[in-house]
């Protein structure tokens, strides 16, 4: 199998030569490297360019006209990828010596496999362990169980980091491009490729750590991920209040679902027939059910909004939620606008 690793960079130049460096370190090397930088301030591009020119591995790197953004910097590099299995990377990471080829291990063990992704170790910017992994900070998430994972823990947050991933490239055309979410905003690529890839095929979590997952000040996204898990703050502005654009990511997910299960029933690809049928009838039912939910919103008398969550509530529908007060008390504060109104 050729491998690719897709390198989306962006002001990365203290930590990118030590992740370099642990590439080029690997049991198992790569027989392709495509680095996208998204308009670096930095040296970033420079250390790129004098690292590719003092080795032999194959690199490419990319230079965006103008800044794109986390997913869709990463959605360029995929998309220049020729290899069977891609390995998606963060900047700032370093990788264990085995990684590569451990992970590579289960797609040849099992054919089946569209997905692998690993635990990480979490540290400092000095690279010193802080006392878990990432799978010890997903909260309440079934993350480590890989393919036997219940799938409404999946929709609600596939909580796969996008660094410990690598796919079979030959579904990725079924999957790409990313998704918007809301007026101005996408859906992370990982959290796209990772749920899609879910919902018909078969994944598989390694629980031992093969990579270190940098936390630094500079790396602003990852230090707050971090804290939201580790402390589990639940903050009554998001767990009460249910705004269009939270409402809105649930249609483009739900219906991305269906359109993506149909694309992979046309296509010659290999599939869990049974898993893809059964995840097309959950993606339906859950759109029905949040359709339902969306006439609760738009309801204006009172009244007759309070007898509407009545009956949903009698029917059951909440009780499928994990905590299932919030979404019932979600519906008595939603407001209902323009922008979900084109989108039902």
């Amino acid at each position: 199998m050729k491998i690719s690793i897709a390198l989306a960079v962006y002001n990365g130049s203290t930590y990118i030569k030590e992740q370099l460096d642990s590439i080029a370190s690997q049991t198992v090397l790569p027989d392709q490297i495509v680095i996208s930088d998204d308009c670096s301030k930095d040296d970033t591009v420079r250390i790129c360019e004098r690292f590719k020119a003092d080795t032999t591995l194959n690199i490419e790197i990319l230079r965006n006209a103008e800044n794109v953004g986390y997913s869709q910097n990463f959605e360029r590099a995929i998309s220049i990828c020729t290899g069977d299995i891609i390995f998606f990377c963060d900047q700032d990471d370093v990788w264990k010596k085995i990684k590569i080829e451990e992970m590579l291990s289960v797609f040849e063990n099992d054919g089946a496999i569209g997905l692998v992704y690993c635990n990480a170790i979490i540290t400092n910017g000095s690279l010193e362990p802080l006392g878990y992994t990432v799978f010890e900070t997903s909260g309440k998430s079934e993350v480590f169980k890989g393919d036997d994972r219940n799938a409404m823990d999946m929709l609600k947050n596939p909580k796969i980091k996008g660094c410990t991933m690598a796919i079979k490239s030959a579904y990725l055309s079924l999957v790409l491009p990313i998704r918007k979410t809301g007026r101005n905003a996408y859906w992370g690529y990982d959290y796209q490729i990772a749920l899609l890839y879910y919902s018909f095929t078969k994944i598989h979590a390694i629980k031992e750590p093969l990579m270190y997952y940098r936390i630094h000040e500079a790396n602003t996204s990852k230090k707050k991920e971090l804290i939201k898990e580790k402390r589990k703050e639940i903050r009554w502005e998001k767990e009460f209040r249910y705004s269009s654009d939270i409402l809105l990511k649930s249609i483009v997910k739900y219906r991305t679902g269906i359109e993506v299960i149909k694309n992979v029933k046309k296509s010659r690809l290999h599939y869990d027939v049974q898993k893809t049928k059964r995840m097309e009838q959950f993606f339906i039912r859950e759109l029905k059910i949040l359709s339902d939910r969306e006439k609760i919103w738009r309801e204006k008398f009172v009244i007759k909004r309070i007898l509407k969550i009545g009956r949903y509530l009698v029917n059951g529908y909440y009780f499928r939620y994990y905590r299932w007060v919030g979404p019932f008390l979600k519906d008595f504060f939603g407001s209902y606008n323009k922008l979900l109104k084109e989108h039902f």
